[in-house]
């Protein structure tokens, strides 16, 4: 596939499904968001450093107080893997959606971080809440529709497989033929 097929494809997608075209440009908005986030853990050895002061802060005023026991009996005891876990996964998540591999995948696991940064931060103020929300209802959107996935590599390799499995059928079923035929 060269490059004037990829933007004839574009082309066409737009102008046969605008809604195809615009749910997919939210899944990568939404992906480079995460990768931002992500990108922004990674290089600071402060987020690092200072994760075990993150999580008492949320966990001094949070109304969840079964969010609040696990971030101070699971995470606080475990803040270097947790601090990784979090950094990586901002990133992980970010790049499967920008690119749209494991589309899937990617908004589940977002769904999930931003659950869980709604759980631990929502009482800090309203702008916080309703963030992780958005975040929530947006990859949601992005899991249940279809037209997000159509400018993704999860897309392209699965009419590349499909492509395979259609091409490389001819020759054994043609072979298959070949031998039920009856000869005198």
């Amino acid at each position: 596939m060269d490059l004037q097929q990829i933007f004839g494809f574009v082309k066409k997608t737009y102008a046969e499904n605008n809604s195809d075209f615009w749910l997919s440009g939210l899944r990568s908005f939404i992906g480079a968001v995460w990768i931002y986030s992500g990108v922004e853990k990674i290089i600071s050895p402060e987020f690092f450093a200072n994760f075990p002061k993150t999580i008492a802060y949320f966990t001094s005023k949070n109304n969840f107080t079964f969010f609040a026991d696990f971030l101070n009996n699971v995470v606080a005891p475990n803040s270097a893997a947790f601090s990784h876990l979090v950094a990586y996964g901002e990133l992980l998540v970010g790049l499967g959606l920008l690119f749209g591999l494991l589309s899937n995948l990617s908004a589940t696991v977002g769904i999930f971080l931003s659950a869980m940064f709604y759980l631990g931060a929502s009482w800090t103020g309203i702008s916080t809440a309703m963030l992780n929300v958005q975040m929530i209802a947006l990859q949601a959107i992005i899991l249940a529709a279809a037209g997000a996935k159509t400018l993704s590599l999860d897309y392209f390799l699965g009419l590349l497989r499909m492509r395979k499995e259609y091409v490389g059928a001819a020759p054994k079923k043609a072979a298959k033929e070949k031998k039920n035929v009856v000869r005198f």
